[in-house]
């Protein structure tokens, strides 16, 4: 007898999957996975950089030289020289400069001192000529120049022979002053007196004479029977 074939259950249609979705051979319940098999896409190799170009090498800093003010401070009647010009303001000069220093009195006056002031320390200056000073100074701070300028003074003195007096007057104040052997009058150089003689009675001047260096007058009276009275200028 032939068998007789039992006809099989229709089977429901499965469902369709989302294109691009690709299903997981191993993993059916995970449509979204990759497919292993599917080549991946690589990135793109980048061009390489360009080298940069070598910096140059930076100078190195120059030191900064410091700079300094030379000053001068002056009474009376005098001129400073500072490296051969008439100081009339403050010199700028580097650190470790020279500088020439020239000191000279106006006429009738002479130099009294001169004094360096520098870094907090005073020296005061031996001064042998007082017609003239010269020194070189080697600048590290700032430096003040203290210069004193005073009036030659002269001494007037009386030599005298015989009886009478002898008064210097100054023309400008009037003051008079009686001379007298062997006492010293001070006067400043450059200053005109006049001079006056008067004979004690019974005498007359014989002669007048001065010398210049010491400012001496030297009066001679002579003994005379007639009273005279002489007035000089000198």
């Amino acid at each position: 007898m032939e068998a007789i074939e039992t006809p099989s259950e229709p089977t429901e249609p499965e469902e369709p999957t989302n294109p691009g979705e690709v299903t997981d051979p191993e993993n059916p319940e995970n449509p979204g996975a990759t497919n292993p098999e599917e080549p991946v896409d690589l990135e793109e190799p980048t061009e390489p950089e360009e080298p940069t170009e070598p910096t140059e090498p930076e100078e190195p800093t120059k030191p900064v030289t410091a700079n300094y003010y030379v000053s001068v401070h002056q009474t009376g009647a005098g001129d400073v020289i500072i490296n051969d010009k008439e100081y009339n303001r403050p010199v700028k000069v580097k650190k470790g400069d020279e500088v020439t220093v020239e000191v000279s009195p106006k006429t009738y006056y002479e130099i009294e001192s001169v004094t360096i002031m520098s870094n907090g320390k005073k020296e005061k200056k031996i001064v042998s000529d007082k017609q003239l000073f010269q020194e070189t100074l080697s600048i590290s701070k700032d430096t003040e120049i203290h210069v004193v300028f005073t009036p030659i003074i002269h001494s007037v003195s009386l030599e005298q022979t015989g009886s009478g007096k002898v008064k210097i007057t100054h023309p400008n104040n009037r003051d008079e002053v009686e001379l007298e052997a062997g006492k010293g009058v001070a006067i400043e150089a450059g200053t005109e007196v006049e001079v006056e003689i008067i004979p004690e009675e019974g005498f007359e001047i014989h002669s007048v004479a001065i010398e210049m260096n010491g400012v001496i007058i030297i009066v001679g009276l002579n003994v005379h029977h007639l009273t005279k009275h002489s007035h000089c200028q000198g």
